[in-house]
């Protein structure tokens, strides 16, 4: 036996487990605020073990430190008998690696500031400190008028309290507080407003959101408090729990079944979705169930149900689906979701009409899904969501909300280069050319219930902040002239608190001050968020104090109970 002992760096996400990965992984132990370590056994001396150390989980936070194999691979000798050996993990994939102090002995930070669209472009701001004596002029990141940026050092690490100043006219934010543990450190920061009016009209309606990840691992419920809180940090107040179920079989008839274990973590338990909804309702957030269809068991199975199943499949489909829309609409009614998503055949969206073997059944199809429906609305009292993109069908008509998402209007492909300008005029045509026609189909309010933007790192970028910075602003403005848009959830936000690999996510960039802007905009509030002292990777900091009851969404939830037996269903 050994022990290997792993040192993290100081920017490591406090209260994130340190995962040994050997195939399965293995949870190290914490043994100081910066140590862990696990014991090993059972292998020959002198003969070579291959691992990886990953921080959340085994599903995310690689090891990105220099010179490593792939997906952050290291290698070790066994040794003749017990020992201890030493390693270190230079920095976390997708977080800078923490500095020292500068030449002049002092803490170097990076902060950035998402402002109002009504800010006037090339605006001169100050980030203004009296206590660390900081008066530094920002700069306008390039080619977006509605990012700036600065670099600011400061003598000692620990909490250190700020102000934003707009020079034109002596705006100033509020108050913000932040604790700087290291150099190098990232503050992302937001302006709602500079007078305290509100940059965008608030929505009588507005829901703003994350979309989880479609997974689901039983250690991501620890994890839960923290991506909660961060949420509502960020003037978010609701959240999606969602289910993944799969094909059990495709044939002669299909079944369905909790996501399977081959696709990474198989399918949240029921006692999972009630524990995330108590801990939602504890930060006063509201629910969105969103069942998910992730068809992964056969490949080419959608050219197999559009070319061979008869109507006899769909039969069973329908089946099938009775019973995955009915058992989440029973839980949705006990976790008191306000919304309820009818997912389709895949991506939440359902087939055309001639896909049923080949139409001659399109008529029964959707007559069946209207009983349904039908039979969710005996037993659930709050609102359904459908996704809309197929018109041909009648059934879709009976939701609350139509849904959408940025994969139904598109990626734009920007360059990386490209300006703010550019991505608010392309956004702008995605946004008529796919959503408004919709609207003045379906008459009903749309949910942007899935929007992501990739971060496509460039020279320039390497974590891809600014280009992402950008598209949300984009994807924003494109929301704040329609206001038939009901809410926007953004997807995939992670639920660990911890560093992550490359992905569309949001959380600790940039880009997640852009959308805490507009979520406070968009919902009436004329705060930034709510108090927090963090010195989590990348993450904002916040006035103080906070007072919840200016920033909370206007709209109020009420709905008449029905009474439910759920032991008996």
């Amino acid at each position: 036996m050994f022990t290997l002992r792993v040192t993290v760096p100081v920017n490591t996400t406090k209260g994130a487990p340190v995962f040994l990965r050997m195939g399965p992984s293995h949870a190290m132990t914490q043994v100081d605020e910066f140590e862990w370590v696990v014991a090993l056994g059972s292998y020959p001396p002198g003969s070579e073990i291959q691992y990886s150390f990953r921080l959340g989980n085994d599903l995310v936070g690689g090891d990105g430190t220099p010179g490593l194999g792939p997906n952050g691979r290291r290698t070790v000798i066994v040794p003749d008998g017990p020992a201890e050996i030493p390693v270190t993990v230079m920095n976390w994939e997708n977080l800078t690696e923490p500095t020292g102090r500068d030449e002049s002995g002092r803490i170097p930070i990076q902060f950035y500031l998402s402002v109002p669209s009504t800010t006037p472009s090339s605006s001169d701001i100050r980030l203004v400190s009296e206590e660390a004596e900081l008066d530094i002029a920002m700069t306008q990141v390039e080619d977006n008028p509605s990012l700036y940026g600065a670099a600011a050092a400061i003598d000692d690490a620990g909490l250190l309290s700020y102000r934003y100043v707009l020079e034109s006219d002596g705006s100033e934010s509020e108050l913000k507080q932040v604790v700087i543990e290291y150099g190098g450190q990232q503050v992302s920061d937001w302006i709602i407003s500079w007078d305290g009016t509100p940059s965008a009209q608030p929505r009588d309606e507005w829901m703003s959101g994350i979309y989880v990840m479609d997974y689901w691992s039983h250690p991501f419920l620890e994890e839960t408090p923290a991506t909660y809180d961060r949420l509502t940090a960020h003037n978010g107040e609701w959240v999606t729990i969602t289910s993944g179920w799969d094909f059990g079989r495709f044939e002669p008839t299909p079944t369905l079944e909790p996501r399977n274990l081959e696709a990474s973590a198989g399918g949240i338990e029921l006692e999972d979705i009630r524990a995330q909804a108590a801990i939602a309702r504890e930060y006063g957030l509201h629910i969105f169930l969103a069942p998910q269809m992730n068809l992964e068991s056969l490949d080419g199975w959608q050219q197999m149900i559009v070319t061979t199943y008869d109507w006899e499949w769909w039969q069973a489909w329908l089946d099938e689906a009775e019973k995955l829309w009915m058992w989440n609409a029973l839980v949705a009614e006990e976790i008191d979701a306000e919304v309820l998503q009818i997912p389709g055949w895949v991506f939440h969206v359902f087939p055309w009409k001639d896909q049923i073997y080949h139409g001659d059944h399109a008529e029964e199809f959707d007559q069946r899904i209207q009983e349904i429906i039908g039979n969710i609305r005996e037993v659930y009292s709050g609102k359904l969501m459908i996704n809309g993109v197929r018109h041909e069908w009648e059934f879709t008509a009976l939701a609350d909300y139509i849904g959408y998402t940025t994969l139904d209007i598109q990626d734009p492909e920007m360059p990386a280069d490209a300006t703010l300008d550019e991505w608010v005029a392309a956004y702008e045509q995605r946004f008529a050319d796919f959503l408004d026609p919709e609207w003045e189909f379906w008459g009903k309010p749309v949910l942007l219930y899935q929007y992501s933007v990739s971060p496509q790192p460039s020279d320039s970028d390497p974590r891809g902040h600014m280009r992402q910075a950008a598209a949300t602003e984009a994807i924003f403005r494109a929301i704040e002239s329609r206001t038939y848009i009901a809410g926007a959830f953004n997807w995939a936000y992670q639920m660990i608190d911890a560093p992550l690999e490359d992905g569309v996510t949001l959380r600790g960039r940039v880009g997640e001050a852009v959308q805490a802007k507009w979520y406070g905009a968009l919902s009436g509030s004329v705060e930034e968020g709510v108090a927090i002292l963090s010195s989590q990777p990348g993450s904002g900091s916040v006035p103080m104090p906070f007072d919840r009851s200016v920033a909370s969404n206007q709209v109020i939830w009420s709905r008449k109970r029905k009474a439910v037996n759920f032991a008996t269903r």
